[in-house]
């Protein structure tokens, strides 16, 4: 059955990327993003689709928090604010990390509900693999090749 879901998600990934416009690279890279989280978490066909949704709607989540802290911080950059406005932005920002810690600790205690304690170590390792391998991509081609 795990050997189904990969061979299907191969398979899109494979179609998605001759199809697909440069401007889409973003739905590759989700394609690929969860061909890896599959593989190397093992979801089974029932916990894949509870999983994807909480996931993504986490992720959804964080990236509003994310662009409601850059937005606090570009405010709070400006030169003529009083002194009690950058105090407000500062507790404003102090409040979204408050959410977005209170965002992660809700993300894990749901995905306790479908992920066994394996796949919950798993998820940490893969996490920190997949965002290490991005990195990794985003790095220019020249410094790869440094004589």
């Amino acid at each position: 059955m795990k050997r189904n879901i990969v061979i299907i998600l191969i398979t899109a990934l494979s179609a998605l990327s001759y199809a697909q416009p440069p401007s889409d690279i973003r739905t590759q890279m989700d394609v690929e993003k969860n061909i890896f989280f599959t593989q190397h978490i093992g979801l089974t066909q029932e916990q894949a689709p509870e999983f994807w949704n909480l996931y993504n709607a986490y992720q959804k989540e964080e990236a509003e928090l994310r662009q409601q802290e850059e937005e606090l911080i570009e405010k709070g950059s400006a030169d003529n604010l009083s002194e009690a406005q950058y105090a407000h932005i500062r507790a404003s920002i102090a409040f979204n990390e408050k959410r977005r810690r209170e965002s992660k600790d809700n993300f894990f205690k749901q995905l306790d509900k479908i992920l066994t304690p394996k796949q919950m170590i798993l998820f940490c390792k893969t996490t920190k693999e997949y965002r290490g391998m991005l990195l990794q991509r985003l790095k220019p081609t020249n410094s790869r090749h440094k004589k």
